[in-house]
């Protein structure tokens, strides 16, 4: 019998090596955000299911611990899973496990953010269950709606994509440190909104995928670079980043020097929803969703290793691969203070 753990393997080998095998014909056709499923001509449904985590501002000492954050955050991380086959949003189901001492007033705030979610994105709430467990959890299952047959997915990227990222770039990272420097009172209602009330980068995928001019995504729920290493690591090729052509936003470098760190790790950092595309068409989609709404990144090379690069002048350099995993030391559930020095201290190039 094997000896085997799960910590040795981590979360992205156990899909890709262990659970997605084990289904044989059923898991073929899984590995991307959401599944795609045809229901009738030119017209499929789209599933996901995500976990709930505790947000990161309840670690920010002075920051009260609102439950409608978390209700909130727990819709928004399924409902990125659906931005990036650009389905539209139909119902969302919510399973949630507390223990037997949790206050009543908690879970009422946590129904009330998925409430409050499920409005703002056109999510119909479709139920779910309530258990009794050691301590409170929760997970989402998000229902969409794709017309029209243009299929997303990870593993169609090509030699000389371009690959943006669609939505703000830094904003939780820097929002973060400026209330650890000098407290929650400090924030700007903008900063406020990108730690408690991030958006998935729902209506702005749907226009470019009812247009045909994405072919390939990922969302960025475990940190930019992650979201590129999942693309690179479906298609078989490598990415160039070009550091030199990317625009960093004032704030997110202004932060970045008060906290002494470097801008590129708040830049790459997760918590914005983004979501990473491949395309061929770039001026059609700065033009369908704006240029203040795409962050251009760089690439994809003709490299069967596969990896990222960062090409700086004439020279290109690694990047290492960081990113959340779980099952991981230092990933964001079992150590977090170590897996935000990992995304924040770490040399990228």
């Amino acid at each position: 019998m094997s000896k085997i753990t799960l910590g040795d393997i981590g979360e992205f080998g156990i899909l890709r090596d262990h659970l997605i095998p084990s289904l044989g014909d059923l898991g073929k056709d899984l590995g991307d955000d959401c599944v795609v499923l045809d229901i009738v001509d030119g017209i499929s449904l789209v599933l996901s299911s995500d976990r709930g985590v505790r947000p990161l501002a309840w670690s920010i000492e002075g920051m009260p611990i609102d439950f409608a954050d978390a209700g909130w955050l727990a819709v928004v991380a399924s409902a990125s899973d659906l931005a990036t086959a650009g389905a539209r949003p139909f119902a969302i189901t919510n399973d949630i496990e507390a223990p037997e001492t949790m206050r009543i007033e908690d879970l009422n705030r946590f129904a009330v953010g998925v409430s409050e979610a499920c409005r703002a994105f056109q999510f119909r709430h479709g139920g779910g269950d309530l258990a009794q467990a050691g301590q409170f959890g929760t997970h989402c299952t998000a229902i969409g709606l794709l017309r029209g047959g243009h299929r997303v997915g990870r593993h169609q990227c090509r030699p000389d994509d371009q690959l943006f990222a669609l939505g703000p770039m830094g904003a939780l990272a820097s929002s973060y440190l400026h209330a650890l420097r000098q407290g929650p009172g400090a924030l700007s209602l903008a900063e406020r909104q990108a730690l408690l009330r991030p958006k998935p980068q729902l209506g702005a995928m749907q226009m470019l995928v009812e247009r045909k001019l994405v072919h390939a995504a990922s969302d960025c729920s475990d940190g930019v670079l992650g979201a590129l290493l999942n693309l690179s690591e479906a298609s078989g090729f490598g990415i160039e980043l070009t550091p030199n052509t990317i625009k960093i936003p004032a704030e997110v470098v202004a932060e970045a020097t008060a906290s002494n760190l470097s801008p590129w790790n708040l830049f790459f950092f997760w918590g914005d929803w983004q979501v990473v595309a491949a395309t061929t068409q770039i001026e059609e989609v700065l033009s369908c969703v704006g240029s203040e709404s795409v962050t251009l990144l760089g690439r994809v090379v003709a490299d069967k290793g596969g990896g990222l690069t960062a090409r700086v002048g004439s020279h290109s350099y690694p990047v290492p691969e960081i990113r959340n995993e779980n099952f991981r030391q230092k990933g964001y559930v079992a150590n977090l203070d170590e897996h935000i020095r990992l995304m924040l201290e770490t040399r990228l190039f």
